[in-house]
C-alpha cells in the first residue's frame, strides 16, 4: 500500500512509510524520488490536467497492491478525531499535532481493513443544491460538459451512469483502492477525459480567475468520480480530507 502526494512546490510531508511525493510540473522538490514526467508519461499536459498527470503516471510506472492518490494540502483522514463528522475539515497548517495524525500507524491499519470491505475509499460527498451539471455549469463551459456526458454515455450508456441527476460530489481527485480497481479508474477515466481533450482542445487561462478555463480536464474527472461508483456499482467508503490553508 502507497499513498502517493502529488506537488507541485515544496511542502511539508506527514512522516511515516505511508506517504510518498510525486512531483509535478516540473518540479523539482528535495525528497521526491517521483517525478511525473519520467517514464511512461502525459506530463506535458499537466497544465491542463492538473493532478491526472500523477495519475496516468502511477497507473503506467508502478505495481503496488493497493495505492492512494492524496495532494500536499489535502490528506484522507482515517482516525476518528472530535472532528471528524467534518467531511472537509479545513486547518491552519500542517503542525506537529496534524503531522502526527495523518502519520499514525492505524491510519494504514484502517485503509487496510476497509479495502478488506469496500472497493475503494473516496472524499466524503459534497452534495450538490440541484445536481453536479448545474454546480459545474455555474463555474465552468458548457461545451466540455456536454462533450463530457456524450463520452459517459458512450462508454456506460446513457442510463448507466446516472451523472445527469447525481447530486454527489466527490471532490479533489482523491481515492484510495485496491490496484485492479485503480487500473479500472485509470482506464474509464483517460478513455473519457482525453477524447474530451481531443474534442474541445486547450482554453486560455484568464489571469486572476478562481477557475482557469484550461483546466477543464481536471474539473471534469473531479465529477468523473460519481459516474466511475455509479457505472460499476463499487461498494465505496467516504472519508474525511483535512485541508491545509498554508503549506
Amino acid at each position: 500500500m502507497r499513498m502517493f502526494v502529488v506537488s507541485h512546490r515544496p511542502a511539508p510531508t506527514p512522516p511515516g512509510p505511508l506517504y510518498s511525493v510525486i512531483a509535478v510540473g516540473g518540479a523539482s522538490l528535495p525528497g521526491a524520488a517521483l517525478r511525473d514526467d519520467s517514464g511512461e508519461n502525459i506530463a506535458a499536459r499537466n497544465r491542463q490536467y492538473c493532478e491526472l498527470t500523477a495519475t496516468y503516471w502511477i497507473w503506467k510506472n508502478t505495481s503496488d497492491d493497493a495505492v492512494g492518490l492524496c495532494h500536499y494540502r489535502r490528506y484522507f483522514n482515517l482516525v476518528p478525531t472530535e472532528l471528524h463528522s467534518y467531511a472537509l475539515l479545513t486547518v491552519p497548517t500542517l503542525d506537529r499535532a496534524n503531522a502526527a495524525l495523518l502519520g499514525d500507524p492505524r491510519q494504514a491499519r484502517t485503509i487496510a481493513r476497509l479495502l478488506g470491505q469496500y472497493d475503494l475509499i473516496v472524499p466524503r460527498a459534497l452534495y450538490q443544491a440541484n445536481s453536479i451539471g448545474d454546480d459545474y455549469l455555474r463555474s465552468h463551459g458548457r461545451d466540455e460538459w456536454h462533450e463530457f456526458l456524450r463520452q459517459l454515455d458512450a462508454l456506460y450508456g446513457a442510463d448507466g451512469h446516472s451523472l445527469r441527476d447525481e447530486t454527489r460530489f466527490y471532490g479533489n481527485n482523491m481515492l484510495i483502492c485496491r490496484r485492479e480497481i485503480f487500473d479500472l479508474y485509470a482506464t474509464q477515466l483517460f478513455q473519457v477525459i482525453d477524447a474530451v481533450y481531443a474534442a474541445i482542445g486547450e482554453r486560455p487561462d484568464a489571469p486572476g480567475a478562481r477557475y482557469q478555463a484550461g483546466r477543464y480536464p481536471g474539473y471534469l474527472a473531479e465529477r468523473f468520480m460519481s459516474a466511475f461508483v455509479n457505472a460499476n456499482r463499487l461498494k465505496h467508503f467516504e472519508a474525511q480530507v483535512i485541508h491545509f490553508e498554508r503549506m
